[in-house]
């Protein structure tokens, strides 16, 4: 072998040598400034290189490079910027090089001045990073093939490597933020915990508040809530402004999406600009807005981030879920509390009502009354006066449904019964329950009355009717209904001016006689039709000679069957038959 072989054989060794120790070097390492230097060292000191730059492209800017090392002296300065895109001939290969002379037009004329000559790619096959700029050497010779060909392995090996490096970068990041995500759900998990354990709605506020100022460094906030459309301010925390109802009522309805506050939201808003407020966030029950939270800047003095977000949406969400539970319980117990009293009151109004019908020698009596709702304005009673021939037969029904007209049903009770025995006539008795209605209830509450008394000495019915449905009387072997329809106007509407009128009539045996309010006539059906009085002459009729119980039980059957057992008010009857 030659001389000039063996020198060519051990360089080539050499070289190959300091490849592989370079290789095991930088692949071990994931730390991106010790892998360009230790490429640029070797480059540099084995090719005695004057200068070298490294320029890496920008993440976010398209053909810009940022110089992140330099050797040597160099107009250049770390973190310049550059926009260029070399355009080698030769586009496969990894290092381009150059005499001075001919130093391509495109290169940045600091390139130039520097006379930087020689251009290394870092790429791998799927991933271009940026590139070395080497200055000439320091004999002036230019690089040769063998020498070109060491710094091309050079550059891949380098360049895996700062690709490992990289891909080790984002791993850590990504488990950085996973550590985090993990710690943001064990947080939210622990306050939903602290959440669920209490119903008192002043210290789950307290836990959020210190939630806030704990987990996340906030100095102030404030939270918006909206109740039945009314918005108001539950929480508030280091906020020095007033926040008038208006104001909370106009940013609520504004924030529509999660926002950082900018100058044309603080123009509209001047207290989110006094305040220091950042974030503006709503929060959302099955796609409807329901609360507003307000955020201040965090104590040490970090910008929020889209995590730092996405943890306050779903510990905002938490606290709404808590939140609308304490309401939900309060109107829970509420609702209960109302449910218990209406129980006692539908308890009283039914001992109010006669507790049986009294078996009458010459009739036969039957009576029912049935409140849409658990109280009702519907009334009916049989008082027997001190002639215990003699017995007092009312029905009425109040305006209105529910508690408002139970009261005014009891008074009316109570009247009847302290009027029922005196020795007043009974038009006289009907004045005075109209005047003590009139001057003791709302211009809008009125009572229809229908009152009389059945005498068992001579079957005889003498009445007052105070603008209630007329009965209706149905005598034996006749298909005609006379009605009873004598007296005079609604009780309540105005005070008496005009005497009621009475009249009298003879309930002889077979003779039925039907009492009722407007809960019978009225019924609707799904199409809206009233059952109407027609229908009831008609049920009547077909049942007339049945007791006055089932014609009164046959009437409530065919009433519940026209309106599919949906009554939309109260319904009262009282059923007369002649026996005797």
């Amino acid at each position: 072998m030659s001389t000039s072989e063996e020198l060519e054989s051990r360089h080539s060794r050499f070289e190959l040598k300091a490849l592989l120790d370079t290789s095991l070097l930088l692949i071990e390492s994931h730390d991106f400034n010790f892998i360009i230097n230790n490429l640029l060292l070797n480059v540099m000191g084995k090719m005695m290189i004057t200068k070298a730059a490294v320029l890496i492209e920008h993440p976010a800017k398209k053909n810009t490079f940022v110089v992140t090392q330099l050797k040597g002296r160099s107009q250049l300065k770390t973190d310049d910027e550059f926009s260029w895109r070399p355009e080698p001939s030769q586009k496969l290969e990894t290092v381009h090089h150059y005499e001075e002379q001919s130093v391509p037009d495109e290169f940045p004329e600091v390139f130039k001045e520097d006379k930087f000559c020689t251009v290394v790619d870092l790429k791998t096959s799927n991933q271009y990073m940026g590139y070395i700029c080497l200055g000439s050497k320091m004999n002036g010779k230019s690089l040769s093939v063998r020498e070109q060909e060491f710094i091309s392995g050079l550059s891949i090996i380098s360049s895996v490597a700062i690709a490992n490096s990289n891909l080790f970068d984002d791993l850590k990041t990504a488990n950085r933020e996973l550590d985090r995500k993990v710690q943001e759900l064990h947080t939210l998990f622990d306050l939903s915990k602290e959440f669920n354990a209490t119903v008192d709605r002043d210290q789950i506020l307290n836990i959020f508040k210190f939630a806030l100022l704990g987990q996340m460094f906030v100095r102030s906030f404030f939270l918006i809530l909206d109740r039945d459309g009314e918005q108001t301010t539950i929480l508030r925390h280091g906020i020095k402004s007033d926040l008038p109802e208006k104001t909370v009522s106009d940013l609520f309805n504004y924030v529509d999406q999660q926002q950082f506050v900018k100058d044309q939201v603080e123009e509209r808003f001047p207290l989110l600009s006094r305040e220091r407020i950042q974030v503006l966030l709503p929060l959302r029950l099955q796609d409807e807005k329901l609360a507003v939270i307000a955020i201040g800047e965090r104590a040490n003095r970090e910008h929020f981030t889209n995590s730092d977000l996405n943890f306050l949406n779903s510990l905002g969400n938490v606290l709404l879920l808590s939140i609308q539970k304490t309401y939900l319980l309060e109107e829970r117990i509420e609702k209960e509390r109302i449910e218990k009293e209406l129980n006692i009151a539908r308890t009283i109004q039914k001992r109010l009502l006669p507790a049986e019908v009294p078996k009458l020698n010459h009739f036969d009596v039957a009576a029912h009354n049935f409140p849409s709702r658990q109280v009702g304005g519907d009334y009916y009673d049989i008082i027997t006066r001190p002639n215990p021939d003699e017995h007092v037969i009312a029905i009425a029904d109040v305006t209105g449904k529910g508690i408002p007209a139970s009261l005014i049903m009891a008074n009316v009770q109570a009247m009847l019964h302290l009027l029922a025995p005196t020795e007043l006539s009974l038009e006289e008795q009907t004045g005075k329950v109209n005047d003590i209605i009139y001057k003791n209830t709302p211009p809008d509450i009125f009572v229809t009355f229908f009152w009389g008394i059945l005498s068992e000495l001579d079957s005889t019915f003498h009445y007052v009717n105070a603008g209630h449905n007329p009965p209706l009387l149905l005598r034996k072997n006749t298909d005609s209904f006379e009605e009873l329809d004598q007296g005079g106007v609604i009780l309540g509407v105005v005070q008496t001016m005009t005497p009621y009128q009475s009249d009298t009539v003879t309930i002889r045996k077979d003779d039925v006689l039907v009492m009722y309010t407007d809960g019978v006539t009225e019924a609707m059906d799904l199409d809206d039709v009233e059952y109407d009085t027609p229908r009831l002459e008609a049920c009547i009729k077909r049942n007339r000679h049945q007791s006055a119980d089932e014609i009164m039980q046959a009437i409530i059957s065919d009433v519940n069957t026209h309106c599919h057992h949906q009554l939309g008010d109260d319904l009262t009857m009282v059923v007369i038959k002649g026996v005797d």
